[in-house]
């Protein structure tokens, strides 16, 4: 008989000495928690240590969902450099519960602008698009910077010309903060000439989220 074979019959011969109360004295006993790294196999895991210690930030899923307002037809820029035009507002909703709002971002678009002055028109100083969680606009913040001569039309060509697109990389999660009524507006906006009209104007809230 091989020494192995020895050892196996010992072993079985000293568990059959085992009583049952020692038996569940042994399956039920309380495992000590250990820090990772672990040096007892037979320890108990402690997932928050092993959390905080093996992965010191537990990784999360970003996503992210886009809302965008109802078309304005047209917004019609002129010499005024004091006007302001506001969009119709958005409703963000669904946007799943316990979720973390990580960065807000802006989109702004348009279909067509269009010059009626006759002469090379543009954007006239530098401006921005705004938000704000209130419909009077009473703390903006601003969301997109349009430079000056934005959106030029050179009439020796034609009168209108594509229109544009913008994603702003200001992020504005202090002012929209995820589901809610939010409201946007071009703000102290003024053209070269009268008029230069964007046809087809909308713009869009991406929120960026943990689940």
């Amino acid at each position: 008989m091989g020494a192995h074979d020895v050892d196996i019959k010992i072993l079985l011969a000293a568990l059959n000495d085992l009583s049952d109360a020692e038996v569940w004295a042994y399956v039920t006993r309380t495992l000590t928690p250990h820090a990772f790294p672990f040096t007892n196999p037979g320890a108990a895991v402690d997932l928050s240590n092993l959390q905080t210690a093996a992965y010191p930030r537990v990784l999360r899923l970003v996503s992210h969902m886009d809302f965008w307002a109802v078309d304005t037809p047209t917004v019609t820029l002129t010499t005024t450099a004091t006007a302001d035009h506001a969009l119709n507002s958005i409703i963000v909703s669904g946007i799943p519960a316990n979720t973390t709002v990580i960065r807000v971002v802006i989109m702004l678009k348009m279909e067509i602008i269009k010059d009626t002055s006759t002469s090379d028109n543009a954007v006239n100083g530098a401006t921005s698009f705004v938000v704000d969680a209130d419909s009077g606009y009473a703390s903006v913040v601003t969301a997109i910077t349009i430079p000056d001569d934005s959106w030029p039309v050179d009439v020796s060509e034609a009168t209108e010309r594509g229109g544009s697109v913008m994603l702003g990389n200001i992020d504005v999660k202090s002012e929209i903060t995820g589901n809610g009524t939010w409201y946007g507006r071009f703000e102290n906006i003024a053209c070269d000439g009268n008029n230069l009209k964007l046809l087809g104007v909308s713009w869009g809230i991406r929120v960026f989220f943990t689940v």
